[in-house]
């Protein structure tokens, strides 16, 4: 009879399993943060409601030579598959098993068997295991908990989490790495519980009897006839929401069983094929540990890529549940098996192939000129071109043409968004469309590369290329989104040496003030090289002007701060490029923010292939407002930053 249950006796002769039409292990570390604070704030005479858990009886598909079945046959154990509460129960066996180790690990216990080893009185570590982890019979373990068979998260479980002796190597997903900070997290608390003055095993002892009986949940079991596939959205909707990618795998399973003139074995392959389909996608998501993928941002980009066309007055979620994997469509006979299968392998195939575009120093099959495009792009942020710059991949192009239209495409980020700021779905209805004309139809090179230039018009003067329309993006630099990455091209540019600190630590550089953004009214060093009658109003435009923006690790940024420019100097020399050049100034004077600003426009020139209307063009962009203090003869930029901008050869 179903009714409230502590841990404890829910998994009294019971084992459970997740089906393969679950999502993984989804919990952050807020939730683990939640349920850790309910179980040491929670007083020993109450109880804590945890939530709902929703069983099926799977006992009589369990078969004979199934290594769990002489746990039904001799010891009357049942099997459950746990169709609702999966986060929690997950969450309950990563802590004990956290709880495990930590008494195992300490120094008193490690030559004691885990009979002898008590977590609470009267409960050892060997009836812990047994109770809620596995069971062992001779040498082999037959676990109280996991996943189906063929889903990655169930080897990393018993390997990573349950410490499982063995060889075997197990691969990094978007859920498993939620797996390995929980536990991680959890044996942090842990430890700093039991180090507390005063705490100790009675702290431990405490924690364990709270979870395991004082943790209750609302068990409920459901018949054999409840569709859980036709349910499964507004079952498991709660807590945290399913994303679209995970709701689409249960629609997908959901509609095979109810395709017409399909036989059971064709609808097995089908299942296969949608668990191989997801196996495949997370483990690419997860495969950078320090920074996994978002499932529906690879969803989303898929959707695009491979149904844009009858689908553009969607979103994503809208046309693949509402309106193309549908009941309805099914009993239309508008969905045939054959599509479902070609839609499988394509999300299965674009899967390494969206790893690759984000992580590209860490994808072997790219050549070093894809790895640099794709890196550059990354950077600057490739906006609403990534769903066909996956195509490009996805597709058999030639690497020439592929490399072209990668750094055609990155030009046309820079100069439309970053130079002149247009807003983030300018042309967006223009160019959506191209990836899934690459992927279905092959792509128009010529007419896209038409497209790029056409409507990047607006940055140039009279809209025609190549002299740009200055007075379009006239502004302060230092709040400027792109440049942070200006300031890296330009050192990848004039040092390559340099890559690794400036396009793979990102996070640990900061855009440097040399004229310091603010002065001490002391600070007689900044006062004397830039008198003005307004001081303050001075600085502000020299502050903030390009050729006073250094990019330095945030370290050496600290250290600089504020100080006289002799001090920051020598800080810089032993630098990357730039702070070696700006370290060979005397002084730093408005003349030689003056000088590197019109150096630093000088490069953007000729990188990103456009010219400025003449010298007086790039002094107003200097954002410097002393045209009036220049001596007779003398030029606002020096003769050399004129360069003459090439045409752009086509892509072939």
């Amino acid at each position: 009879m179903d009714k409230l249950k502590s841990f404890d006796t829910l998994f009294e002769q019971k084992m459970f399993r997740i089906p393969d039409y679950q999502r993984g292990y989804a919990w952050q570390e807020s939730h683990l943060e939640d349920f850790w604070n309910d179980i040491v704030q929670l007083p020993e005479n109450r109880s804590h409601y945890t939530g709902t858990i929703m069983l099926q009886d799977i006992t009589n598909k369990v078969k004979e030579d199934d290594k769990e079945h002489w746990l039904i046959k001799q010891h009357g154990y049942k099997m459950y598959h746990i169709v609702d509460g999966q986060q929690r129960v997950v969450t309950f066996l990563i802590l004990v098993q956290a709880l495990v180790e930590f008494l195992r690990e300490r120094d008193e216990f490690k030559r004691k068997p885990v009979e002898e080893i008590f977590i609470a009185e009267g409960v050892s570590l060997k009836d812990v295991t047994d109770k809620f982890l596995f069971k062992t019979k001779n040498t082999y373990r037959s676990y109280k908990f996991a996943y189906s068979k063929d889903n990655l998260a169930d080897e990393f479980f018993r390997y990573n989490i349950l410490d499982k002796k063995g060889s075997s190597e197990t691969s990094n997903t978007f859920y498993t790495l939620n797996m390995k900070t929980a536990k991680k997290y959890f044996k942090t608390q842990i430890a700093n519980l039991y180090n507390e003055e005063g705490k100790g095993m009675a702290a431990l002892a405490k924690i364990y009897t709270t979870l395991t009986q004082q943790f209750i949940l609302d068990k409920r079991t459901l018949k054999d006839d409840f569709d859980v596939h036709a349910s499964f959205e507004t079952i498991n909707n709660r807590g945290k929401s399913l994303s679209t990618f995970e709701l689409l795998k249960n629609r997908l399973s959901y509609l095979i069983t109810l395709l017409p003139d399909v036989d059971s074995a064709e609808r097995r392959s089908l299942q296969n094929n949608i668990n191989e389909t997801w196996k495949e996608v997370y483990e690419q998501l997860g495969r950078n540990a320090e920074k996994p993928l978002d499932d529906d941002g690879f969803l989303w980009a898929h959707w695009y890529m491979y149904f844009y066309e009858e689908s553009e007055s969607y979103s994503a979620k809208e046309f693949l549940l509402d309106e193309k994997f549908t009941l309805g469509n099914v009993h239309n006979e508008g969905l045939p098996s054959d599509d479902i299968k070609d839609y499988l392998n394509s999300l299965k195939e674009s899967a390494k192939h969206w790893f690759n575009q984000h992580a590209p120093y860490k994808a072997e099959e790219l050549s070093t000129k894809e790895q640099d495009a794709l890196d550059k792009l990354n950077r600057l942020g490739p906006r609403y071109f990534r769903p066909l710059i996956r195509a490009l991949f996805v597709k058999d192009i030639k690497e020439g043409i592929r490399v072209c239209l990668l750094n055609r495409i990155e030009r046309y980020i820079f100069l439309v968004f970053g130079l002149l700021q247009k807003r983030s779905n300018y042309k967006k209805e223009i160019f959506a469309g191209y990836a899934y004309q690459t992927y279905c139809e092959g792509l128009d090179v010529k007419g896209f590369e038409k497209e790029l230039q056409e409507h990047s018009k607006l940055c140039f003067k009279n809209h025609t290329e190549p002299v740009i329309n200055h007075a379009k993006i006239l502004g302060d630099w230092y709040p400027w989104g792109a440049l942070k990455y200006f300031l890296q091209e330009y050192e990848l540019e004039r040092a390559p040496n340099f890559r690794d600190p400036y396009t793979h630590n990102l996070k640990g550089h900061e855009v440097e003030h040399i004229l310091p953004q603010t002065i001490d009214s002391n600070d007689n060093y900044w006062r004397e090289l830039f008198p003005a009658d307004d001081a303050e109003e001075d600085w502000r435009y020299y502050k903030n002007s390009l050729g006073n923006l250094l990019l330095l690790p945030k370290k050496l940024n600290s250290s600089a701060s504020n100080k006289p420019f002799a001090k920051k100097k020598a800080i810089y020399k032993n630098g990357s490029y730039s702070e070696q050049k700006v370290s060979e100034y005397e002084d730093w004077t408005p003349e030689a923010i003056r000088e590197r600003g019109c150096r630093l426009l000088s490069f953007m020139a000729k990188r990103w292939n456009f010219k400025f209307e003449n010298e007086y063009a790039k002094q107003e962009l200097l954002w410097i407002d002393d045209m009036d203090n220049l001596e007779e003869g003398d030029t606002p930029c020096p003769p050399e930053a004129n360069d003459i901008a090439e045409a752009l050869d086509p892509c072939e």
